[in-house]
């Protein structure tokens, strides 16, 4: 699950649970998103002791959550969660369906 998240979906999801906050949490909220951003934006991958751009020509629009990220873990579920709720009406045939990570589960009637 974690290569199919890009910036755009976080930014979603971080702004639907947060929509109820107050303005000044909303600001901080804002803020923490660009940090995000920077960070998805500026990865760096080592493999052998030698550090790599992670994408170094594509915008951050482009680039996906990296498994081992500091943040790809909570930044997964919480997407997760989001397309969960806004996806309801495609699992009425289902006892349960969730996600953990990036293992999906559900269990049909």
């Amino acid at each position: 699950m974690y290569p199919s998240i890009n910036f755009d979906m976080v930014q979603k999801a971080v702004e639907y649970y947060g929509r109820n906050l107050p303005p000044a949490e909303k600001g901080k909220v804002k803020k923490c998103l660009k940090m995000i951003e920077f960070g998805m934006g500026n990865t760096l991958l080592t493999f052998r002791d030698r550090y790599y751009k992670y994408r170094t020509l594509n915008a951050v629009e482009d680039k996906r959550l990296l498994i081992g990220g500091y943040e790809s873990a909570w930044l997964a579920d919480l997407v997760a969660a989001f397309v969960l709720e806004h996806t309801t009406e495609a699992f009425k045939n289902s006892t349960y369906h969730g996600i953990y990570r990036d293992d999906g589960l559900v269990v049909f009637k």
